[in-house]
This record gives C-alpha cells, sequence and structure tokens, in this order.
C-alpha cells in the first residue's frame, strides 16, 4: 500500500473544548453531515505556515463559534484519508462564562456538551475517543461502567491471569514507570505528566499492560513542554533515526515531514506521538495473534478429545468399514466433521497471517467470529465430500469400496484445510476497502 501514498502530509488541529458553565465538567461534541454523519471533536485543515495552536483555535471557533483558551495538550490522531497521511494535533482547551445558543453553520450542524464519559461513547471514531480518554484518564465511558456480569467476570480473570501470564511484561512496564516517576520528583514544580503516570501505575495494578503504555507515553510526551531547546533537539534527533529504522512508510513520512528544518514542540510532539501510536499498533496486533492462537489452541484440543471419544465409541472403525452404508450415517458424519475440525485447526496454526500484514486484516480474521467460521469451514467441508464421494462417479472412478474408509477420513482431513477460503475473502474484502 506504500507505494500509493501521496507524499504529502494533511495537517489538521483541533481542541477538547471543556466548559463547565452548568456546573458540571463537560466537553464539546459536534455533529457533521459528511460521510454520512459522524459525531467528531472541533478541529479542522491547518494552513500552510500557521502555527499549530493558531490553528486549533481557528477552527474551533469556525465549528462551534466561541473563543476557548488552551490549557494544555490533549493528545494526537493519525491515519489514511483516501490514501494521504493525516495528522490531527488536540490541545485542551477551556471556555469560560456562559455557553451562548448553537446555530448550525456549514461545519457543523449540531452541537452537544456532554461530560466526558457520555463524550467516549458519542464519538464515531475510536481515535478521538482514545484523545478523550487520556486527557480524562480519571473516567471511564458509560458502556464500561454497565458492563454485564459476564464482561465483570472475564475483567476478574483477565486482572488475575495477566500478572502470572505475563509477569515479565508487567515487570518491565512497572520498572519504565517507576524511573519516570522519578524523573517527575526531579522536575517538581516544573512536572505536568503526573495524572498520565498516576493513571499507568492504575493500570499496571490492574494488570492492563497496553493501557499501561499508552499512558507512559503521554506522560513522555506531556513533558516535552518541559524540555529546553537543547533537550528539543536532541529528542528531535531521536525521534528521527527511530523512526527511519523502525517505521512503516507513512508514518516515516509523517515524521520527516514534521521534524523537517528546525522544528517547534508541537511537532516534535506530534512526531513522538506518531512513533508511540507504532508501537501501540504493533502491540494491538500482537495481542490479536496472541489471543487468535489460543483460540485455535482450544479447537485442536477439542479435535483431539473428540477423535479419543469417537474411538472410544467404536465410531472409527465402523466408518473404516461400512463408511457407505446410510444405516451407520451418524456414526460416519461425527468421524467426518471430526477430522475436518482437526484438519482445519492444523491448518489454521500453519498458515497464520505474518507479522508485517496492515492492520485491517488482523481487525478482520482475529475476531472470534471469523475463527469459529474457520473451524466450521472444515466439517462443512468434510461432511460435503462425503456425500460427493457418495456418488456412483465417484465411486467407479476412485474405486473407494477397494480402498476402504480410511482414504475417506483421510480425505475429511485435507477438507479441512479449506478454511483457508476464509483469510482469502477476508483478504479480498482488505484489497476492496483500499481501493
Amino acid at each position: 500500500m506504500s507505494s500509493l501514498l501521496s507524499d504529502k502530509v494533511i495537517e489538521a488541529a483541533g481542541g477538547v473544548v471543556e466548559s463547565d458553565a452548568s456546573g458540571k465538567e463537560l466537553i464539546a461534541v459536534i455533529y457533521r453531515d459528511r460521510h454520512g454523519g459522524e459525531w467528531g471533536l472541533p478541529k479542522g485543515k491547518r494552513k500552510d505556515g500557521e502555527p499549530w495552536q493558531d490553528a486549533a483555535l481557528r477552527e474551533v471557533e469556525e465549528e462551534i463559534k466561541l473563543k476557548p483558551v488552551i490549557v494544555g495538550i490533549a493528545g494526537a490522531t493519525a491515519y489514511l484519508a483516501e490514501g494521504q497521511p493525516k495528522v490531527v494535533l488536540y490541545w485542551q482547551m477551556r471556555f469560560e462564562g456562559e455557553v451562548p445558543p448553537f446555530v448550525a453553520n456549514d461545519e457543523a450542524k449540531r452541537l452537544l456538551w456532554l461530560p466526558p464519559e457520555e463524550a467516549i461513547d458519542r464519538l464515531s471514531h475510536a481515535e478521538e475517543a482514545n484523545v478523550v480518554r487520556m486527557a480524562y484518564p480519571h473516567v471511564c465511558s458509560r458502556k464500561s461502567a454497565t458492563s454485564s456480569r459476564a464482561l465483570r467476570i472475564a475483567d476478574c480473570m483477565h486482572r488475575f491471569l495477566v500478572p502470572i501470564l505475563r509477569r515479565r511484561a508487567l515487570k518491565r512496564l512497572a520498572s519504565e514507570v517507576g524511573t519516570f516517576r522519578l524523573e517527575l520528583k526531579a522536575r517538581s514544580s516544573r512536572a505536568q505528566g503526573g495524572k498520565a503516570l498516576a493513571a499507568a501505575e492504575k493500570a499496571i495494578d490492574a494488570g492492563d499492560i497496553d493501557t499501561g503504555w499508552r499512558y507512559l507515553q503521554t506522560a513522555r510526551r506531556i513533558e516535552l513542554v518541559n524540555k529546553n531547546s537543547r533537550e528539543l533537539a536532541v529528542e528531535a534527533t531521536a525521534i528521527r533515526k527511530e523512526a527511519e529504522r523502525k517505521l512503516n512508510e507513512w508514518r516515516k513520512k509523517a515524521v520527516a515531514k514534521a521534524l523537517d528544518g528546525t522544528p517547534d514542540l508541537e511537532n516534535i510532539y506530534a512526531a513522538a506521538w506518531l512513533r508511540d501510536e507504532h508501537y501501540n499498533n504493533e502491540a494491538y496486533k500482537d495481542g490479536l495473534r496472541r489471543n487468535n492462537a489460543g483460540r485455535l489452541a482450544v479447537f485442536l484440543i477439542i479435535a483431539i478429545l473428540l477423535m479419543l471419544w469417537i474411538t472410544r465409541e467404536g465410531f472409527l472403525q465402523t466408518t473404516a468399514n461400512e463408511w457407505s452404508n446410510l444405516a451407520n450415517l451418524g456414526a460416519v458424519l461425527v468421524s467426518l466433521a471430526t477430522f475436518g475440525l482437526l484438519g482445519a485447526a492444523i491448518s489454521a496454526i500453519i498458515k497464520s497471517p505474518k507479522a508485517d500484514v496492515s492492520a485491517r486484516i488482523p481487525e478482520l480474521i482475529y475476531t472470534f467470529r471469523i475463527s469459529l467460521l474457520r473451524m466450521l469451514m472444515g466439517p462443512a467441508s468434510a461432511i460435503l465430500m462425503y456425500f460427493m464421494l457418495q456418488s456412483d462417479f465417484a465411486t467407479a472412478i476412485l474405486k473407494l469400496n477397494e480402498k476402504g474408509g480410511y482414504t475417506v477420513l483421510i480425505i475429511a482431513f485435507v477438507a479441512g484445510f479449506s478454511e483457508r477460503l476464509v483469510l482469502r475473502i477476508a483478504e479480498a474484502v482488505d484489497r476492496k476497502a483500499s481501493e
């Protein structure tokens, strides 16, 4: 896909605008009628040579018709917009005083002032929801607060198992957080990343490694504002070199654009965010692959247990001796389905996607529903193959009656490899979506 990317990086800026006119902590969320309608944070494109903060304030004012003040850095997002890399920097903003009635305009059709947890649920894009989540680490969405009993049980199991299974990863994260906490103390009153670091420590206590790393990275980026020009120049050089060696093509281009010439604080922050988000995406895909491997292991164990059961019940002997006798159809179908499932599980384990595939591919193929569909494809193909082999043509050409029923079981096992068709479909969907 990198060959299709434009060299131009779209730069935009916006804000997480807060108002406490009602006595509550509320932020602005707007509705745009583009792309079929979407809820988002106020933002817009930066003009050539325009300072980032000026661009953010201008775009926010154009969309919500208010003049807030900047009180801090909120975060950033990066994604592909019609094949072009797009980077959006967000600032935390505050509007003082009474909020006048909103009048729809060309940029925004509706404006809502919502508590952060409701805004997270309302926003159409997960990237913007994460910006709000990082800006307000003490809140959670209403959806997570009202999760079902099953989800709460799963969360408890996660908290119990992760410290055991991923002890090394948690120790590394805890050491990184601890050392940076010492750095913040050394900065004393200048330290501004304390809230994000406290949220990282809370994530460690919950066994949530990915969230812990995100908050730690946020704390480190926030502390860029306390570095002098020499320290910022060193940071920019380090990010540039790291991007050249480790980042994918479009992020590498975006970082190079941000650090072109003598970069200012905002550009260095954007480059640092792009670097961190690359590692977060890689960690996310690694988690998807790890979960998928666990599911495949479970399916493989189920297939082996079924084989032991049908062997004990004598189904295999029935299948081998009288596979074409419809009176034994139940035993035959169970045996065929078991061998098909075994073939599908082994095929899926062998044909695991490579680590360097696009982000959309893992999202498609690593869901539980897709994994289940892949496993069901094996037994279904094996049973279909059985009825095809029952035909006079197959009996005459292959002479299966002479070779015995074990040949049918081998064919059923091979039929399990048809689960790869699901992968082909997922890849075709990805290519179609990328066009």
